[in-house]
């Protein structure tokens, strides 16, 4: 009973990580291409704990080929105007 309980629990809470995740806005460069990496944390004594690296993704108005859309967008594509950003 315990296990079966615990399993439902578990996958209640997996589910529900699932639906958030569908609601956010993708974490990628629709531009570049940038998207989240994984590497490690390295302490002084050279412990290593893993991180995640996120980019800086904004959503912008900009003009592609004559048509106005919404995009995301990392900061350093609109830093190196890579995009014609509409105000």
């Amino acid at each position: 009973m315990f296990l079966r309980l615990f399993c439902y629990n578990n996958y209640k809470q997996i589910d529900k990580i699932h639906r958030k995740e569908r609601i956010k806005m993708s974490r990628m460069c629709d531009i570049c291409g940038k998207k989240t990496m994984f590497g490690n944390n390295v302490s002084h004594s050279h412990k290593k704990t893993r991180r995640v690296f996120r980019p800086n993704i904004q959503k912008a108005r900009v003009e592609i080929k004559g048509k106005v859309k919404n995009i995301n967008i990392c900061t350093s594509c609109m830093k190196t105007n890579k995009v014609k950003k509409i105000v």
